[in-house]
């Protein structure tokens, strides 16, 4: 529950933006960079009073310097040999802030945020298609109390793979994706497949289809966030592995 009124308070910022994009279609190739910063010489932060059925954010006056830094870029190229698209894409961005905590000592706070994407996509005529992707994300806050230090970092990669196959009147789609959390040396993984099968039985008139579902029966997925003062967890249950036939007519 959330009650109450919100302040804006206008503080002196400064900020700086730049961005640069080629897009070469006689070479097959997209490139793409940007670059933010962001400063401020004083600044109102959160004080933040943690209860066991509640917490409270006040703002907090802060006189000394904020700074944000964020860089990115990319790269998309189409491999005509290959019949393959890739992509990379990533980011970088590091802040620097501070808070107050069950009214304890100001906090200075350190934190570094990275994601890094991969992708490939085969586009063959003759052959099966697939798609693979992997994604990480890696999350680090160091906070300093007085003379007191502490460490979280969390790590998301993600992995997926697709295939594809169409022959004649049946086409055939597997498709697997793999999670893996590491948070201070804690590691876990989620591992999903499925698997469907259409067949064309009357083309644009009767089409039947076999799928399974949660192959691998995985029965929960844990997802886990972190910031300077705080730790969440996020579970969703799943439904376990069945396999469905269906039909479908068109009229």
């Amino acid at each position: 529950m959330q009650r109450g009124s919100r302040v804006f308070l206008a503080v002196p910022s400064h900020t700086a933006a730049a961005s640069y994009r080629l897009s070469d279609f006689n070479k097959d190739i997209i490139l793409f960079a940007n670059a933010l910063y962001f400063s401020t010489e004083r600044s109102y932060n959160n004080q933040i009073q943690i209860d066991n059925n509640y917490n409270l954010y006040s703002r907090l006056p802060v006189e000394v310097p904020q700074q944000r830094i964020s860089v990115g870029g990319g790269v998309d190229k189409y491999l005509s040999l290959l019949s393959t698209t890739i992509k990379l894409h990533g980011n970088l961005a590091w802040s620097e802030y501070q808070n107050r905590l069950n009214s304890e000592i100001l906090r200075q706070t350190e934190a570094w945020n990275w994601n890094v994407e991969l992708t490939l996509h085969t586009v063959f005529k003759y052959f099966p298609n697939f798609y693979a992707g992997w994604k990480a994300n890696y999350s680090l806050n160091n906070t300093r109390t007085g003379q007191t230090k502490t460490h979280n970092a969390i790590h998301n990669p993600y992995f997926d793979v697709v295939w594809a196959w169409k022959i004649s009147k049946i086409r055939l789609r597997w498709s697997n994706n793999v999670f893996y959390f590491e948070q201070n040396n804690n590691q876990k993984a989620y591992w999903f497949s499925k698997f469907s099968a259409y067949y064309d039985f009357n083309p644009n008139k009767l089409t039947f289809s076999l799928t399974g579902h949660n192959l691998l029966n995985t029965y929960a997925f844990v997802n886990t966030s972190i910031t300077d003062y705080s730790q969440s967890t996020h579970q969703v249950a799943l439904l376990p592995r069945y396999v469905l036939l269906e039909a479908f007519w068109r009229f």
